[in-house]
């Protein structure tokens, strides 16, 4: 089969040397290695990052069901179930941080009220007659 008798769409890679061929190939295949990587980590971070919540949410709701079971016997004068409630509110707590910590968002620092530039600012870019802006939440 003649190369030269197929056209310019047909023809491909063919008419590119043998060593610019090479490195094409070698390029795409490196490519295709580090997309494979990056989807392998992943994967795994969100398989791993499910199961730290699943986990949590586990400890919490053992720890919830304890604290209600000494509570109730606390209610009643069972002097051991006191020492139970503070261990159980306090392991309930810091799961609660720990699970806040790692997932929550962290935001900056509220420094007080929306100055008139700020307001000024987004008025600006407030869509006409789809919503207000206030410069206080409740009021």
């Amino acid at each position: 089969m003649d190369l030269k008798a197929l056209g310019a769409a047909w023809r491909g890679v063919a008419v590119i040397p043998l060593r610019r061929q090479l490195a094409v190939l070698v390029a795409a295949v490196a490519a295709l290695f580090v997309a494979a990587l990056w989807f392998a980590w992943a994967e795994y971070r969100n398989a791993h990052f499910g199961e730290s919540h699943l986990a949590a949410a586990a400890e919490m709701r053992t720890l919830s069901q304890r604290l209600a079971k000494a509570a109730l016997r606390s209610l009643r004068g069972d002097p051991e179930a006191f020492p139970q409630v503070q261990a159980s509110r306090d392991g309930f707590a810091s799961a609660l941080a720990r699970l806040a910590k790692e997932t929550l968002p962290r935001y900056e620092a509220d420094n007080g009220p929306l100055s008139t530039k700020q307001l000024n600012a987004i008025k600006r870019l407030e869509p006409q007659g789809r919503m207000l802006v206030k410069d206080k939440l409740f009021a």
